[in-house]
């Protein structure tokens, strides 16, 4: 190619010079001929190219086989790649123009960084088409792919910027890191968030700790809803209010967060909510009065069965039965505890294979905390506040009926 251009310049500068015109403006007038030769050549290559873009995209669109391709295409990826033609034929005639090796060496070299620059850039449009494309494939949607094409982008730019070095200075790669040691504090200064970021999402992606898609509370920065995106630097975070809080990516190794992914996973949520009890209201039953409960079909197995051991146990010690205190009796509350949990043992809507209990926390000045503690057949938020609700507005409502009084202030 260098013979068949320097033929034409040669013959093209004969011809001007038949045309009897003056020497000094004859490598003037060739030199301006040929770049707008290139420029006019340029310029046709890209319309070219760009037709038989447009035309095989759309054949492959009709296929609908090739939908990577598609993408890549759809993009800049082409119309980057072709320029390493012009490129090549400025370089070569650039070795016709300028025939001092020291001019051509540097146009040589400022040719290189430009084909150094858009293969970095054909890599990175490359990577991020291969991201949109995995992130349309249900096994790839949940990863962190933008943190491993950052991280393969950056692994890229540092292989460019050691070959740039290389072939600019002519030394080896041991001199190019040996510099770069010299300056590493900077480079530590300066890319500080980004190391992090690096050890970070490797350490998140290898240990799962967070996924798209995600559940997280993350208290320190006031976040409390979906991950929608992770990346090198920073990991965005969808509220419920609709908002957008966005934290470093190294904080998911260094600060603690709550995941609530396990309980999504599992389809299951827990109620695990407190009411409280007057201690006034609270008192041992007689007989007659638990006759009353004994109509209540939640209670009667129980009861039938608790009475007959009181009673066998109460015989066996003598004890004087006038007097309630004396022996074992039941209490409002007990059959009020044992009510709740047959309740919610026989809830529709409340997992059985999972702990479910109600349970007294200590005491405190404002009564007796009673827990009720179990797990929710359906984890999403709307029906399982309708569920938790369902739950104890039933408990409030009965409780007027063992004639106990929750605390209110």
């Amino acid at each position: 190619m260098n013979d068949n251009l320097l033929h034409f310049y040669q013959w093209y500068a004969h011809f001007l010079q038949s045309l009897d015109i003056p020497q000094k403006y004859v490598s003037l007038i060739s030199i301006s001929t040929m770049i707008l030769l290139f420029v006019i050549f340029l310029w046709g290559f890209t319309k070219i190219c760009s037709i038989l873009l447009r035309k095989l995209r759309d054949k492959i669109r009709k296929t609908q086989k090739y939908q990577f391709l598609e993408l890549l295409l759809s993009g800049k990826f082409i119309n980057t790649l072709v320029l390493f033609v012009p490129l090549t034929l400025f370089e070569r005639i650039a070795a016709l123009i300028w025939t001092q090796q020291s001019v051509y060496n540097v146009i040589a070299n400022m040719v290189a960084i430009v084909k150094t620059l858009l293969i970095v850039i054909l890599i990175q449009i490359f990577l991020k088409t291969l991201v949109r494309y995995l992130k349309t494939k249900p096994s790839f949607q949940d990863k962190p792919m933008d943190s491993f094409s950052q991280i393969t982008f950056i692994f890229v730019v540092f292989c460019a910027i050691a070959s740039t070095y290389i072939n600019i200075t002519n030394q080896s790669l041991g001199t190019f890191f040996t510099a770069l040691g010299a300056v590493s504090a900077v480079l530590l200064l300066l890319f500080k968030d980004t190391i992090l970021g690096v050890v970070s999402s490797i350490q998140v992606s290898t240990n799962n700790m967070v996924k798209i898609g995600d559940w997280i509370t993350f208290n320190r920065y006031g976040a409390d809803g979906t991950v929608t995106e992770i990346n090198l630097t920073t990991v965005k975070i969808q509220n419920f209010d609709n908002t957008i809080t966005t934290v470093p990516t190294y904080s998911l190794v260094s600060d603690a967060f709550q995941n609530w992914r396990g309980m999504t996973e599992s389809g299951a949520r827990r109620i695990k909510r407190s009411f409280k009890v007057r201690f006034s209201s609270v008192r041992l039953l007689s007989d007659e009065e638990l006759e009353k409960f004994m109509k209540v079909d939640l209670l009667k197995n129980f009861i039938a069965q608790r009475i007959e051991e009181i009673h066998e146990y109460n015989q066996s010690h003598q004890y004087n039965r006038e007097i309630l205190v004396n022996g074992r009796n039941l209490t409002n509350l007990g059959l009020f505890r044992q009510y709740i949990e047959n309740y919610i043992h026989q809830h529709e809507m409340i997992r059985q294979d999972l702990t479910c209990m109600v349970r007294h926390l200590e005491s405190d000045q404002f009564g007796i905390p009673i827990e009720v503690y179990c797990f929710t057949s359906d984890n999403r938020w709307v029906n399982y506040e309708k569920i938790q609700a369902d739950i104890f507005d039933h408990i409030y409502a009965v409780s007027s009926y063992f004639e106990l009084t929750l605390y209110e202030y």
